[in-house]
């Protein structure tokens, strides 16, 4: 399971990068990120908000404020990037146990 989730964030990673590259110039720049909470928001709003009442709710305000929202303020990329290293790196670990 965390094999599919890396590779699943692999590929949100990529298209985020190819809807980056093809948009940015219709804008006028070279290169325009866009942020994971808008790359989410345009898959989802629903969802979004629901997860941030749902952070200042179980965890605190501060949480949502000052650790998940800076997060999601990231280019779709790089969020993407690091969850896919992150389930990666857990399914290697898992993996190293099963052994």
């Amino acid at each position: 399971m965390r094999r599919f989730l890396a590779y699943l964030c692999s590929a949100l990673a990529l298209g985020a990068l190819a809807w980056d590259v093809w948009t940015g110039p219709m804008q006028g720049a070279p290169l325009l990120f866009t942020s994971t909470a808008e790359f989410w928001a345009s898959a989802h709003r629903g969802s979004l908000v629901a997860f941030g009442g749902e952070i200042e709710a179980m965890v605190s305000t501060a949480a949502w404020q000052e650790v998940v929202l800076p997060a999601l303020l990231l280019p779709a990329v790089a969020g993407f990037g690091a969850l896919a290293l992150l389930f990666f790196l857990l399914a290697r670990i898992g993996g190293r146990r099963a052994r």
